[in-house]
């Protein structure tokens, strides 16, 4: 369950992070 809820929380950061650094390449591909 922490793992599922780490990997939860790092997508939802991803989201947030690029959606307030439009100009920030991802670093890798979903």
């Amino acid at each position: 369950f922490g793992e599922a809820l780490r990997i939860t929380l790092d997508h939802l950061n991803d989201k947030n992070f690029y959606a307030f650094n439009p100009s920030f390449d991802k670093p890798r591909s979903k």
